[in-house]
């Protein structure tokens, strides 16, 4: 006997198919890798995208057709139910992550560097690089775009009112056959372009790198590249820190990136060291010493201070065993001192004037130095500019003649301060006068400015030359101080701490003191002048690391822009840490490349500056900056993009949208108005 008003019969077991979300999510997993492993197959098979797409709709046709002639009302109950419309918009919201996740459209390496080896093998055969143009993807959105048709053909017939729910239903298939056509139509193409060389054609993607076998010639057009920069208005400092020494001497390839702030304090990757930043100095100056260490390596150093006749000496330290560091001329440039290990004859006849062996102009660019004639008269042609040594002057001086109008003349024939005055030409300009100092570079690189691109320096060489010619050497073997006057020793005495070594009335040159293991221990303080510190900008940081468990730890500076002009890195407790302060790593975003597009005649139709978010569109065909290459100034990658299906994709989100729109705003009114109506 059983109770009245309860049911007689049990409930079933499980749920039907078209009501089990938990089923439904893993069939459109299967359904999902089955299309990656279907487009893998068809990449080895050779499949070209339009192949593939054409594979695509065939198949997805096919079953779909299958599935309706085989169990028509189950496969109908299942695209109108509101459980499969879940899983279906919860699967499509996973895929959208992913694509989020993954960055789209980056070469394999990128991603083996930014994600891992293994991660980069599964973004690869997923296809999650070029998700939205990927068959898994397509086939979601097929299924889903089935779903929405089937609903709204439940639904009808469609009044007015309900035409916005009509709209959203059927965007989906819009947004679907805008994406099916891309897949079919969309061109991806590369070419490093030169400047001033004018190319119509492009090279496809494959394995987001491009394919030479497969050009793509752009109708009608060509494109040239004008000129290519890199922008540094505002550089920026980061801190690197290294955890992962490779058992070489060095560390991984990527290392950790630390915005900069007062007060950072953060726990190092795979380390239990912890890191601090003690004081930040956007504009230091340099007051750090040499000191006599016993424990360093050896290093012989002698502190030597200069009278030159004035009332402040000059102090500086020599090292015998660092070629560019034993040798100091005086500001007057009336004799130089020298500290070597030992005295020799070999060493007397290198004290001595001579001519310069080569003359050459130095060409820097993107941090690659090239040598080039600085003979009057030559001229150097580049891709993108030429250079042509017009003038020489020994003794370089600015006069004004009898108007009044200052020029430049030479004092003498000597080469006290030889200048070259040169004509630099880009591309279809007209000539600009650089002038390059051989004793001053520095006044060369203000002067020359604004009359060359961003990024190339110019520097005028005298390999080879010694214009001193009177030296006092010191000799550590023993401990002698001498005096050479034009590659003739005059003068010996033995070397005393703190007596002074007379060269002439006013000159002199005094030991103060040696170091034998000398170490540089850095300090650094703020630029007392704050408009020169604005000139000056010497970014530095102390920094401090420490282990928390053993409460041991080691404070450093690091030097953004050394003597150099070079980042120095330092390490950490037994070269297990290393961290440098630089100018942060020139990316794609700096990149700029100016383009202009020309007809088979030469004429311009447009032109505009690229960068990797600012295109420049032409006839359809999207123009974005890709890379540059560091081994040649006068080039830059271009991408190509041509997408004609891009409208039918925006029109299916437009027609969402105004659908959407209709549903919640203009359907009331309908329904209102057509009620109005009835009651009349």
């Amino acid at each position: 006997m059983t109770e009245a008003g309860l049911p007689t019969s049990e409930a079933p077991a499980h749920k039907p198919f078209h009501q089990n979300s938990i089923q439904q999510m893993i069939v459109l997993a299967i359904w999902a890798v089955s299309w990656m492993a279907g487009q893998n197959l068809f990449s080895k098979m050779g499949f070209n995208p339009q192949q593939q797409v054409t594979a695509f709709v065939a198949l997805t046709a096919a079953i779909y057709g299958a599935a309706f002639l085989i169990r028509h009302d189950w496969f109908y109950q299942l695209l109108v139910s509101v459980q499969f419309a879940v899983s279906q918009m919860l699967f499509m919201a996973l895929a959208v992550v992913i694509g989020t996740v993954v960055l789209q459209d980056e070469s394999p390496d990128f991603y083996e560097r930014f994600y891992g080896h293994f991660a980069q093998k599964l973004i690869l055969w997923t296809h999650s690089a070029n998700l939205y143009r990927s068959l898994w993807f397509f086939a979601l959105l097929s299924l889903l775009a089935l779903s929405m048709l089937a609903v709204a053909w439940k639904r009808r017939p469609y009044p007015a009112h309900r035409i916005g729910f009509l709209l959203v239903h059927v965007s989906t298939s819009v947004i679907l056959l805008g994406g099916l056509w891309g897949k079919y139509s969309y061109v991806r193409a590369f070419n490093e372009l030169r400047t001033g060389e004018p190319t119509n054609t492009f090279y496809k993607m494959k394995n987001m790198r491009p394919n030479p076998a497969e050009p793509y010639p752009i109708p009608d057009f060509r494109v040239q590249l004008n000129q290519f920069t890199i922008e540094h208005n505002n550089p920026e400092f980061k801190l690197y820190a290294f955890v992962e020494p490779d058992g070489k001497g060095g560390f991984e390839k990527n290392p950790k990136a630390y915005e900069v702030k007062p007060g950072l304090k953060a726990r190092l990757p795979l380390s239990k060291l912890y890191l601090s930043v003690e004081q930040q100095i956007p504009n230091a100056l340099e007051a750090g010493e040499f000191v006599n260490n016993p424990n360093a390596p050896e290093n012989p150093a002698l502190r030597v201070m200069l009278g030159i006749g004035e009332p402040q000496p000059v102090i500086g330290d020599l090292f015998s065993r660092q070629k560019n560091a034993a040798r100091r001329d005086e500001p007057g440039g009336r004799f130089a001192v020298v500290y070597q290990d030992r005295w020799s004859t070999d060493l007397l006849n290198q004290l001595r004037p001579r001519a310069p062996k080569a003359e050459k102009i130095a060409l820097t660019f993107m941090g690659k130095t090239t040598l080039h004639n600085a003979k009057v008269g030559s001229t150097t042609e580049f891709p993108s500019f030429s250079l042509k040594v017009e003038k020489y002057y020994p003794d370089f001086a600015v006069v004004k003649d009898k108007d009044g109008t200052p020029h430049a003349t030479s004092r003498s024939a000597n080469p006290l301060e030889p200048w070259l005055e040169l004509s630099f030409r880009a591309s279809g300009g007209v000539p600009r006068r650089v002038m390059l100092s051989a004793r001053n570079p520095g006044l060369s690189d203000q002067l020359n400015a604004p009359n060359l691109p961003k990024g190339l320096k110019l520097d005028y060489v005298r390999e080879g030359e010694e214009r001193q010619s009177r030296f006092i050497v010191f000799t550590r073997g023993d401990h002698s101080i001498r005096l050479v006057e034009n590659g003739r020793l005059t003068r010996s005495e033995p070397l005393q701490l703190n007596k002074p070594f007379i060269v002439e009335k006013g000159l002199s040159a005094t030991a103060v003191a040696a170091l034998d293991h000398a170490e540089y221990v850095p300090a650094f303080v703020p630029h007392p002048n704050p408009k020169e510190a604005l000139k000056f900008e010497r970014p530095v940081l102390k920094v401090r690391l420490w282990d928390p468990g053993s409460g041991q730890s080691e404070e450093k500076w690091l030097d953004a822009l050394g003597p150099d002009g070079l980042p120095k890195p330092e390490t950490f407790f037994d070269q297990s840490v290393g961290l440098i302060y630089k100018a942060k790593d020139t990316e794609p975003k700096d990149f700029r490349s100016e383009l202009v597009v020309l007809d088979a005649t030469g004429k311009q139709l447009a032109s505009g500056t690229v960068s990797v978010n600012q295109p420049l569109i032409f006839h359809g065909h999207w123009f974005y900056q890709s890379n540059y290459n560091p081994e040649d100034p006068s080039a830059s990658g271009i991408m190509m993009v041509r997408e004609p299906s891009l409208w039918l994709v925006y029109a299916g989100f437009l027609i969402l949208l105004v659908g959407i729109l209709w549903m919640f705003y203009l359907k009331p009114v309908l329904k209102r108005r057509d009620a109005d109506r009835k009651e009349v």
